[in-house]
């Protein structure tokens, strides 16, 4: 993912969901909801992609998300280049 931000991966995840939303509460017509909801699925899946994410239970909360940003390809080789 090469090129993208974490925050704009998740920008674009809560807009096709918000969009989503509204098309399914407008009563639209299926094949439009199902090409929107395929849409939502891609971009959560581009979230785990994007970011390391683990799920830990408490005791209060059934489910904390702890998220944190990838380190991108190109950091990984400049760093390996200047420790050698």
């Amino acid at each position: 993912m090469e090129g993208l931000s974490a925050k704009s991966v998740v920008l674009n995840f809560v807009c096709q969901l918000v969009v989503f939303l509204y098309l399914l509460d407008n009563d639209t017509s299926w094949m439009i909801l199902a090409s929107s909801g395929i849409g939502v699925c891609i971009e959560f899946w581009k979230i785990g992609k994007a970011m390391h994410i683990e799920v830990k239970t408490a005791s209060l909360l059934p489910l904390v998300f702890i998220v944190q940003s990838r380190p991108c390809v190109f950091h990984l080789k400049f760093k390996y280049f200047y420790q050698s």
